[in-house]
């Protein structure tokens, strides 16, 4: 992705007047009135209109230097020179439903950013990437398999999606009290979901007009960005395309009525790359870019439009980053490169990296037994490839903390005969000779298959639902996002299959463990953060953004007859659960069977609710809390748990209600009801709620 702008006044450096602005005993709005009211207009319109490659021109006169804000920091520093922690990409960290592991990521992030930061100041680099305004998190909703970005969004759940922003955002940005650590950015605003190229039915991001209900809207595309207001973004990135007729960048409803009226935002909103020349050249929206900058001014585009007016809302974010304030008052300031790829953040993402995997299959071979394989294989196009372990918008990271697939392999067997059979993730020729001449006299067999940067990513949707080219044999390792591996399911041939998705740097040390139990938190606890559909029509046209079309889309709207290859919080464990004595002042414990306890193990708990008046426009069911609890073998855990009246409101007639009705609540490790099992139960308990509850603008 390139930006055409994200600048701001940033880095005082002279040692001039000292204007009120830079007077910390002033309120931030004074000391912002003050900068507004000094910046003549030509200065207004080059902050506004630089960008891209280029930092904004300084201000000589203020003691204010040229600055470019472009960052990314969704799971790691991304972008600036030098190396930075890579941790797993956002849809495996989804995976873990481990909601303070985001915070702890987004944080180590924020850290490291920090620190290269200060680092470029000192050495006046001040250059795109090297900013503390991060184009993250990603709340776009994963709603259909071939679209390129689903790796880089929270799941398919709205609720899920509301926790991953709040924690992130939180743990990026610190709790200090007068300075944030950087800022955060949700994208892409809004109802943007794919298509991302012309592969499916020849629309594009740049010039797609996503038709969405009102309803849809709010119960499904927007709650994530409403929660990011909530937690205290400073930013929203619009997206590409138009909603309902309208360029989300000239979307005066979506940029101010929504998100400032209804929200009270009181941060800066941007465009992404090109947006407002699309408006012209992809959407006829306008006649010429003077126009479509006038649209985007007029909607409440902040940033990304020449000739726009000084305003509070891009110039408060260089105060709480203390850009304007003596270095020594802010304690972000002292951040040094030794806390960047620290042996804290290698621990970490080893631990995010085993804590990302779902285990789809097991026949009771995992785990496996130390010291007992003298010979195993290892195929596939994933046996010994670094590089498509990471994902879009992922930090570089120092040679000597990358493994991949064969590096944890051969910690496992005294002897691994290797075949990838196809050069690449994807697979265009397949050399099945090479696969099979290693398949002689072997303990056991790998298969490690996925897609990568060359089937999916940004710019780039999926084809079809297959697996690229034509492997054959057993599978145990799957890298990707939803592909057709029902053979491979069903399989008797294959005795386990681990959703891996994008584990990045610790992959290899990460899958030894897993494979071998022989480290806390080894044990997979990873649950599914999308369903898993047996065919690709069951998702429907990923033209359709109209949540209940056919069968309905994703868990939350299915009303078909068949079940899913692999629910929504769908996961195994090396050991069983048991759930009792679910209470109303929501408490239940969690413990081991007693027939299968004998391992340290973590839990996904989930909780969801249903409503009981089939009239009601409600979801077949909704997630309604969830965290990773760890359990010792034979223990047993009291988990607590909130159902916040806003995830019990649904949309009806045009605003927030709680309707009469009666519900239920199911807690266990997994949906309700469902055809494959994760092997322990689910608890159940009804309630009624009397009487009508109106809620202003609570969810999305």
């Amino acid at each position: 992705m390139q930006v055409l702008f994200l600048s701001a006044f940033l880095l005082v450096v002279s040692d001039g007047a000292q204007y009120p602005f830079r007077d910390t005993s002033l309120s931030w709005s004074d000391r912002v009135d003050d900068l507004v009211g000094r910046l003549t207009l030509e200065e207004v319109q080059d902050q506004l209109a630089y960008g891209g490659g280029k930092a904004a021109p300084g201000i000589p006169r203020l003691g204010i230097e040229h600055y470019a804000w472009w960052s990314n920091c969704g799971r790691g520093y991304v972008g600036a020179p030098g190396n930075a922690t890579a941790f797993p990409q956002a849809i495996g960290l989804a995976a873990t439903f481990d909601k303070n592991l985001r915070f702890r990521i987004a944080e180590a992030g924020g850290i490291e950013g920090r620190a290269k930061h200060a680092y470029f100041m000192q050495h006046n680099d001040q250059s795109v990437h090297k900013g503390l305004s991060c184009f993250s998190p990603n709340m776009d909703v994963l709603r259909h398999p071939f679209w390129g970005r689903n790796q880089e969004t929270a799941g398919e759940d709205p609720y899920m999606a509301r926790v991953y922003a709040d924690y992130f955002i939180r743990g990026l940005q610190g709790d200090h009290p007068r300075y944030i650590r950087m800022n955060a950015g949700c994208k892409h605003f809004a109802m943007h979901s794919g298509p991302e190229n012309a592969h499916n039915g020849g629309n594009s991001r740049s010039h797609f007009d996503s038709k969405v209900s009102m309803y849809d809207m709010r119960m499904t595309y927007l709650p994530g960005f409403r929660q990011c207001a909530e937690s205290g973004t400073y930013s929203y990135m619009t997206s590409y395309n138009a909603v309902n007729g309208v360029p989300v960048a000239a979307n005066k409803w979506l940029l101010t009525d929504l998100i400032r009226g209804e929200w009270n935002f009181t941060g800066y909103t941007l465009a992404d790359a090109g947006a407002i020349t699309n408006m012209v050249t992809s959407f006829h929206y306008k006649n010429s870019r003077a126009e479509a900058c006038a649209a985007s001014l007029n909607a409440g585009l902040n940033i990304d439009v020449p000739g726009g007016e000084a305003h509070p809302y891009f110039l408060t974010i260089g105060c709480v980053l203390g850009e304007f304030d003596p270095p020594a008052m802010n304690p972000y300031t002292k951040y040094t490169l030794d806390m960047v790829e620290s042996p804290a953040h290698q621990k970490l993402a080893l631990e995010a990296a085993m804590k990302s995997f779902v285990l789809l299959k097991n026949k009771g071979v995992l785990p496996l037994q130390r010291n007992h394989y003298a010979n195993v294989a290892l195929v596939g196009p994933f046996a010994d490839d670094t590089n498509n372990l990471y994902g879009d918008y992922s930090p570089r990271t120092s040679s000597h903390y990358k493994t991949n697939v064969e590096d944890g392999i051969k910690q496992i067997a005294t002897h691994v005969h290797k075949a990838r059979g196809c050069n690449d993730p994807t697979c265009t020729h397949y050399d099945s000779a090479s696969v099979i001449s290693q398949l002689n006299n072997v303990d056991l067999i790998f298969v490690a298959i996925g897609t990568g940067q060359a089937v999916e990513r940004e710019g780039h949707d999926k084809h079809d639902y297959n697996l690229p080219g034509t492997p054959e044999g057993p599978c145990d390792m799957t890298f990707s996002v939803m592909l057709d591996i029902n053979f491979i399911d069903e399989d008797d041939r294959v005795s386990a299959i681990v959703e891996c998705f994008l584990p990045a740097q610790a992959t290899g040390n990460a899958i030894r463990h897993m494979l071998l139990n022989d480290a806390p938190g080894a044990v997979p606890a990873g649950r599914l953060p999308f369903t898993w559909w047996h065919l690709v029509k069951t998702y429907g046209d990923i033209n359709n953004y109209d949540m209940q079309a056919g069968d309905g889309k994703t868990y939350r709207y299915y009303k078909g007859s068949g079940d899913p290859l692999y629910p929504f919080g769908y996961g195994l464990s090396y050991t069983h659960f048991r759930y009792s004595g679910l209470t109303y002042d929501h408490t239940v414990q969690a413990g081991h069977d007693p027939s299968w306890g004998h391992v340290d193990a973590d839990e996904a708990v989930q909780v969801y609710i249903s409503w009981g008046d089939n009239s009601l426009p409600a979801p077949v069911r909704q997630l309604a809390w969830f965290d990773r609890v760890p359990i010792p073998k034979g223990g047993q855990k009291t988990v607590h748990f909130t159902v916040e009246a806003k995830t019990m409101a649904l949309w009806v007639n045009n605003g927030w209600k709680i309707s009469p009705s009666s519900m239920t609540l199911y807690v266990g490790g997994q949906q309700p009801n469902q055809a494959r099992s994760v092997g322990s139960n689910v608890l159940q308990a009804t309630f009624t709620v009397q009487g009508t509850k109106h809620l202003q603008s609570l969810v999305g």
